[in-house]
């Protein structure tokens, strides 16, 4: 599986990434943190089938990148 780097505090403020604000995770958690579309969203979300624990994580790293969460 693809490691990405994804930044969660910059996108759309304007300022500058920066090691304080990446995280780590895996490439297909990386598009549902940023995801927006309903399709995107139930395909990667199939594919991992994540438990009340990872939703709830992912659901933080989506409200820290100014995404509404998603619901189980």
């Amino acid at each position: 599986f693809a490691l990405c780097f994804c930044c969660l505090s910059c996108r759309g403020c304007g300022a500058e990434p920066n090691y304080q604000n990446l995280i780590l995770v895996r490439e297909s958690i990386h598009i549902l943190i940023h995801a927006t579309s309903e399709p995107t969203i139930t395909k990667y979300l199939s594919q991992l089938a994540l438990n009340k624990k990872q939703l709830a994580k992912l659901n933080k790293l989506r409200k820290e990148a100014g995404n509404p969460p998603i619901s189980a």
